[in-house]
């Protein structure tokens, strides 16, 4: 049996499976990348290479490759969410609620205050409540949508429809991006921000996990390449066709888009396959691959920090460096971003060390 899960469905996993935190490490630094130079300038809003060069073509694709990243890194989201975890539907898990509602207001904060103090740049009351200010904020309030509608899931007789449901859901709330698109030639406003552009990712993810571990199975290991890459293929050509008909980049890489989510399973189907063909590897035997396992444990934290760094580097090349070098620039620009996020890291994890130790220390006195 073809099976990703070695274990029964609902229940937790004997150990960490680092191949989760390898590939989860991975899409931190394809996140790097997508937030780096590329073919549009977010400060003047306009294109930071001629469309029609080699550049900006060479960004296009490499786009349209990574843009699985954040609907893999929510499958897992779901994937990682028993019903043990959620008393099978019976409450909302408030503490989970509270974390990502935390880190949000604290984070919004944080990027408001580096926008006026840092950038000079004018806020609102709209751009902080709504993690305007982050570019990456948007992900924590899909993450709170979404575990506040993980009970229902539990709770439902019938799970397998609530999966179609979710399915229909986000394809819909994609087309109505799509139709935008072409109407308006621009990005809907806080596009991202509702779990529907994800929420079948997740669901795909709590399905798999607590109903139908074999959800998979049927498609065969010699086909899972020419999936993707068909689906790859499928995606990228949408996505010329909008930057040909809305002339916007934005649009054109968008992850919200009927054909992200047939590009986006097909990598979720080619990782988890990938997943059953080395689920006996050790990955924390070779120091690269034991360091990106180590930023997968720790991808939030990773996640939430770079931007502090990134956007200032990348603020710093776009006015000394000139644009034609773009690739050779975000070379730099994502090394030094993991190396001041990696130490960022090792320090929030020694202070919550301290304080987990005050702690116990406390309740034994």
């Amino acid at each position: 049996m073809d099976s990703i899960i070695s274990v029964e469905a609902g229940k937790h996993f004997a150990r960490r499976e680092h191949f989760i935190d390898l590939v989860k490490g991975i899409l931190i630094l394809c996140v790097f990348f997508g937030h780096a130079l590329g073919g549009w300038n977010y400060l003047e809003w306009d294109y930071m290479v001629p469309p029609d060069s080699l550049n900006f073509n060479l960004w296009m694709v490499m786009r349209t490759i990574i843009n699985s990243t954040v609907p893999v890194f929510i499958f897992f989201a779901g994937f990682l969410t028993t019903g043990n975890k959620y008393g099978f539907g019976t409450k909302i898990p408030m503490g989970r609620c509270m974390r990502f509602l935390t880190r949000f207001v604290v984070w919004s904060v944080i990027y408001s205050l580096l926008e006026i103090f840092v950038y000079h740049n004018d806020i609102t009351v709209k751009s902080v409540i709504l993690g305007m200010n982050g570019i990456q904020l948007y992900y924590l309030l899909v993450m709170l949508q979404l575990t506040v509608l993980t009970p229902l899931f539990f709770r439902a007789k019938n799970k397998k429809l609530v999966f179609v449901i979710c399915f229909v859901i986000n394809i819909a709330n994609n087309l109505i991006h799509v139709v935008y698109y072409f109407i308006k030639k621009s990005e809907m406003n806080n596009d991202m921000i509702l779990c529907s552009c994800f929420i079948c990712f997740y669901m795909l993810g709590v399905y798999l996990r607590n109903v139908n571990p074999d959800l998979f199975s049927k498609v065969k290991p010699r086909l899972t390449g020419p999936v993707y890459i068909v689906s790859l293929m499928f995606y990228m050509t949408s996505s010329y066709s909008l930057l040909l008909f809305t002339r916007s980049p934005l649009c054109a890489t968008s992850f919200v888009t009927v054909a992200s989510i047939g590009y986006s399973l097909g990598s979720i189907i080619l990782v988890m396959k990938i997943w059953w063909r080395v689920r006996e590897v050790d990955f924390t035997k070779n120091p690269v691959t034991r360091f990106l396992c180590w930023i997968g444990t720790n991808s939030l934290d990773f996640f939430l920090v770079h931007w502090v760094f990134e956007d200032y580097i990348k603020v710093w090349f776009i006015n000394h460096v000139p644009a034609k070098y773009m690739h050779l620039s975000n070379i730099p620009i994502i090394g030094l971003t993991i190396l001041l996020s990696s130490l960022y890291t090792l320090a929030v994890i020694q202070v919550r060390k301290m304080i987990k130790s005050a702690k116990t220390k406390s309740a034994v006195a």
